[in-house]
């Protein structure tokens, strides 16, 4: 059965990003939810909860301060439950709100007026909003972490620029990890305090580094996350510099270090950022094998990345996530590429789709001529022995013994009609010229058909035999 998809958008709706991904990861809990998002209806939104495979025809027409909740199940129950228990979750946080009897302020300024002393700023707002609310927040004289993404690369630069010239810290955008003076902010680890300062490019990698050195007795002092783009060309680790340069004048700090995603040099500071590269665990790995082995089922690499391994499109870490997840699937024995970014349990492949079908087996019958000689040139057809004409004009010598068609550019469709011996074999035979409508590798697909009466099914191509199985 295939999974159903339904998205309800709520107008005038904002929301702030953190809640919305614990609200998400509320639904996924749900029986039968496979995949859950709670995202303001951006463009950059949209195309990302196209790649998640939750586009619907309802947040088409969003916009950016409408917030998208969409769903992918089973089936339409649960899909519709999922998106109840959603607007029930939203609900029960407006009437958490509403009765919390404490004064909430609405804009930056009155916050800072209500709470003196107050020197830092975390933002969280949509992207296209993001370099004036921190630009705001920056002019006051508080360092900011911008959670937001999808914030421009030359509003980042002008943003770094402009704390740097008021000694500020600028943390982002797309910053989900730091720890100042031991108090976490967005998300990160408990950690004993100490005297070791991180900057980092990545929040995982923030977080893992961490881990590590409370694991061997060492504290942070401060970690400081930059955002994954810091590094970049563009914006030459500008923020990554600057909190470098803090941390060396505070005396908390007696040691730094740097967790980053890719390699950048400064002789200025004197230091190497060394890059932390993202990669699957074992233990990771397992429980992505697990997963396979019970559900049985072909998945794409972004749906274990995110049911498995809670790595989401949008975050830093997805992609290399997902590179990684491929690699180490590609190299592990337990798992099947069954082609495109589609993986299953090796062991639930088919056996028979790797073999040529009995009935379908070519006779393996000499056929000699007068005095034994072996038939090496042509004869009349009266002249055959051992019935030849007859076997000549078998269907699967007609069909594949001679196809010396050349290969051609891949097909943008591909029709097949099976043979009656290959209807009986549940096969159909792919001509050589047809075969680039098929990815070269790996030698077994697995891929969904659509019949002429619009039902859906999947099959498998056996790319060495040129056979499709499951018709």
């Amino acid at each position: 059965m295939s999974a159903v998809i339904r998205a309800l958008v709520k107008a005038n709706f904002y929301q702030d990003s953190v809640a919305l991904m614990r609200l998400a990861s509320d639904v996924k809990k749900l029986p039968g939810v496979h995949e859950a998002a709670a995202m303001m209806g951006t463009e950059a939104n949209k195309a990302i909860l196209a790649e998640a495979g939750l586009e619907a025809p309802e947040m088409r027409q969003a916009r950016p301060d409408d917030l998208i909740l969409a769903v992918r199940a089973g089936d339409a129950a649960a899909a519709a439950a999922g998106l109840a228990r959603a607007e029930e979750l939203l609900a029960a946080r407006q009437t958490a709100t509403a009765t919390a009897g404490t004064f909430r302020p609405r804009t930056l300024e009155t916050a800072a007026k209500s709470l003196p002393g107050a020197n830092l700023a975390l933002i969280s707002v949509p992207g296209e909003y993001a370099e004036a609310e921190a630009a705001k927040a920056l002019r006051q004289g508080l360092h900011v972490l911008l959670f937001s993404d999808n914030v421009p690369a030359d509003a980042e630069r002008r943003l770094k620029d402009l704390a740097i010239s008021r000694d500020l810290l600028m943390m982002g955008p797309d910053c989900g990890t730091a720890l100042i003076g031991g108090v976490p902010l967005a998300f990160a680890n408990v950690v004993p305090r100490g005297a070791i300062g991180i900057v980092s490019a990545s929040g995982t990698g923030l977080q893992q580094v961490s881990c590590l050195l409370a694991a061997a007795g060492e504290g942070v002092s401060h970690g400081i996350g930059v955002g994954g783009r810091d590094l970049s060309d563009v914006i030459e680790a500008r923020m990554t510099l600057h909190a470098l340069r803090a941390l060396a004048a505070d005396p908390g700090a007696a040691s730094t270090l740097v967790a980053a995603a890719v390699p950048v040099e400064e002789e200025e500071a004197g230091v190497v950022l060394a890059p932390t590269i993202v990669r699957v665990s074992d233990e990771d790995l397992d429980q992505v094998f697990d997963f396979l082995r019970t559900e049985q089922r072909t998945s794409r690499v972004a749906d274990l990345a995110q049911q498995v391994l809670e790595a989401f499109p949008g975050s830093r870490t997805y992609s290399g996530v997902c590179q990684s997840l491929v690699t180490r699937m590609k190299e592990d024995p337990r798992f099947a590429w069954v082609g495109w970014d589609r993986f299953r349990a090796a062991a639930t492949v088919p056996m028979e789709i790797q073999y040529l079908p009995e009935g379908l087996a070519f006779d393996q019958n000499e056929y000699l001529g007068e005095g034994g000689a072996e038939v090496d040139r042509i004869l009349d057809p009266t002249e055959w022995k051992h019935h030849l004409d007859r076997d000549v004009l078998h269907p699967l010598v007609q069909e594949v013994g001679d196809d010396d068609t050349l290969p051609s550019a891949a097909p943008a469709r591909l029709e097949v009609s099976p043979f009656l011996h290959h209807y009986v074999a549940g096969t159909c035979y792919v001509r050589n010229s047809e075969r680039a409508f098929f990815p070269p590798d790996p030698d077994v697909l697995h891929l969904p058909v659509t019949a002429p009466d619009g039902s859906r099914f999947d099959v498998w191509f056996n790319n060495r035999l040129g056979l499709l199985f499951g018709l």
